[in-house]
């Protein structure tokens, strides 16, 4: 959408227009593609909850604006790609959440006072227990 909007707007069926407003929301969706990324990367789970209840707001602007003619069917694509992806989100945490549950804990240094646990490959607990 940065460099060829006009091909990337015809996909959809939309009005073909040389504004520099789609070029811009190209560049806002580069923008959170890289973040994304990151976050994927970094393993930080809590952008990608916050992600689902975004796309259940785009969900709902998007039926709003089809229902009450703002926007006309053409719409609907754009909705059920949000819809998709909206849902592919919420199960791949789902099922990553349900791996989570099933690891086991291993405990890699023990003796009375000291304890440290390993789960998933990442040391995650130390324990010291006092007298």
């Amino acid at each position: 959408m940065i460099c060829l909007p006009i091909n990337t707007v015809a996909l959809f069926g939309f009005v073909i227009s040389e504004d520099l407003w789609i070029r811009f929301a190209g560049i806002l969706s580069a923008v959170l593609g890289i973040y994304y990324i990151q976050v994927a990367l970094n393993r930080i789970k809590l952008l990608f909850k916050w992600k689902i209840v975004g796309h259940v707001f785009g969900l709902i602007c998007m039926g709003v604006f089809i229902v009450t003619d703002i926007a006309d069917l053409r719409l609907m694509g754009t909705f059920v790609i949000e819809l998709t992806a909206c849902l592919w989100t919420f199960f791949a945490l789902t099922r990553d959440l349900r791996n989570v549950e099933k690891q086991t804990t291993e405990i890699i240094l023990s003796d009375d006072n000291l304890k440290l646990k390993k789960v998933k490959g990442m040391y995650c607990s130390i324990t010291l227990n006092s007298r």
